[in-house]
């Protein structure tokens, strides 16, 4: 991808020996609710969160199960949302606007250094403190080892984020150019990579230009324009093809969808037991068989195809939701549906409607959309039950639109949850 770090982020090497490091679950963020419930690859008991889980995972009552399941949940977060009110322990979090630090436009690489535009509130601290002064906790009561096994891995010093960035800087040598007086002084944000102090950021990764070369250098792989083994890009190689044959993929792509997608489309049927992760190695994952017949079954009850997604550019469904503007933008959930769609089931443009899937049902308003697929309807996250300042404005508190989604099907290779397929029905509320 564009904004994608082509490389890795170092901090020094730990001087403590550590035990041997198990295989994760499976990578995404919604696997752990499977964990908790199942056991499965192992159980897990006690989570801490940063992030509302009870939005933005799909399956949204499988996720509610697991929270209600665990022994022990920290939630870190602004606000009292969902998922604060099962937690055990609630931390506090600072915002972007009380925090020096870095910030970057996800759509272009772009980093800047900026400045707390206001004093923290309360006790209320950033993400990294809070890791820091749970490593210090552990090293207190740790009778096993000694406190330097957590203290020196995780030092004081760090909280100030100067001396933290200022690490990752100095041992991340495509990092070499994006120190903190440099991007002080500048007007302009700068682009990663950045490996000197007087290179200018890549405007583009993997451009054949001078700049780029230098960053590869810094990321180990001086002369080559691609950071694969060959230097070119490799869609096709026996080894890429042996690697992923593992997990059920291979290196040339097999067609194959969604088993709720409209249609009877080859398909996805996942192995029961776990293989290692082909591209995240440090985490298991299921084999799948792939091309598999599928069946329409599902839709002689759901006949349509829904997808979820944010209403607007400005939501992202944390600070946003307590926003007047994105009350605004994104306060009422418009269900996006044809309109000969809507006249076959007897709706209205503007009625209130209920979108149910396999696995739960939401509600919102109708808006007639004549560029959408007549079989598809689109349902917008926009807030969840626990939000407030919709309240103001006189707007409903909305069930979480994953809740429609499935969460069994996932991407065995990225984690990836299929947000943009499930298998719906809609009517008038």
């Amino acid at each position: 991808m564009h904004n994608t770090w082509p490389g890795d982020l170092r901090l020094p090497e730990l001087t403590v020996s550590t035990p041997p490091l198990e295989q994760a679950l499976p990578v995404g963020p919604d696997y752990f609710a499977e964990s908790i419930l199942t056991g499965r690859p192992y159980p897990l008991k006690a989570l801490i969160t940063e992030g509302n889980p009870l939005i933005s995972s799909a399956n949204t009552n499988k996720v509610r199960a697991a929270f209600k399941k665990l022994d022990f949940y920290v939630y870190t977060g602004l606000f009292m949302e969902e998922a604060a009110y099962y937690a055990d322990v609630i931390l506090p979090v600072t915002s972007g606007l009380e925090l020096d630090g870095v910030y970057m436009r996800r759509d272009d690489r772009a980093i800047r250094w900026q400045h707390a535009a206001v004093p923290r509130v309360g006790q209320s601290k950033p993400d990294w403190e809070i890791w820091i002064d749970l490593a210090h906790a552990f090293g207190r009561r740790d009778r096993k080892k000694p406190t330097s096994y957590w203290t020196d891995a995780f030092p004081q010093s760090w909280k100030d984020y100067s001396k933290l960035w200022a690490e990752f800087v100095k041992h991340t040598p495509a990092m070499g150019g994006m120190t903190q007086e440099r991007m002080d002084a500048r007007a302009e944000p700068l682009r990663w990579p950045c490996p000197s102090p007087s290179h200018p950021g890549v405007s583009t990764l993997y451009l054949d230009h001078p700049s780029w070369y230098e960053a590869a250098a810094a990321l180990g792989a001086p002369g080559k324009r691609f950071l694969t083994p060959s230097g070119n890009v490799e869609i096709f190689t026996p080894e890429l093809d042996r690697k992923l044959a593992a997990s059920g993929h291979r290196a040339l792509p097999v067609f194959y969808t969604h088993p709720e997608v409209t249609g009877a489309n080859p398909t996805i049927a996942y192995e029961p037991g776990f293989v290692t992760n082909p591209v995240n190695p440090q985490a298991v994952t299921h084999k799948v068989r792939l091309g598999v017949p599928g069946s329409d079954a599902v839709h002689r009850d759901f006949p349509l195809m829904g997808m979820t997604g944010r209403p607007s550019v400005v939501h992202f469904a944390s600070v946003t939701h307590w926003t007047p503007t994105g009350e605004q933008l994104n306060g009422i959930r418009l269900v996006q549906v044809h309109p000969d769609t809507a006249r076959r089931f007897g709706i209205g443009d503007r009625d209130t409607v209920v979108v149910e899937s396999p696995r739960g049902k939401v509600t919102g308003t109708a808006l007639f959309w004549p560029a959408i697929r007549p079989d598809t309807i689109f349902v917008p996250n926009t807030f969840g039950p626990a939000q407030q300042v919709g309240d103001q404005f006189g707007d409903p508190r909305y069930e979480a639109a994953n809740g429609l989604v499935d969460d069994g099907l996932y991407d065995n290779l990225s984690g990836q949850q299929a947000y943009k397929c499930f298998a719906c029905r809609i009517s008038k509320a």
